[in-house]
């Protein structure tokens, strides 16, 4: 039983998310590299894997 306004988030999603948030890491990089900082210290790519994972949390 769903509590009301509350969705279990869908396949399609998470899978849209997933683009979003890849996406959004690549324009961090660029953004980076326009300043010449080459190495973002603490932030990592985020590999498909790694957010396949996140999503079956």
């Amino acid at each position: 039983m769903a509590v009301e306004g509350i969705q279990e988030p869908t396949k399609r999603r998470l899978h849209a998310e997933m683009r979003w948030r890849l996406k959004e890491y690549r324009t961090l990089l660029t953004q980076a590299i326009r300043r010449d900082e080459m190495v973002i210290e603490g932030i990592q790519e985020p590999t498909k894997h790694r957010l396949y994972a996140e999503m079956r949390w």
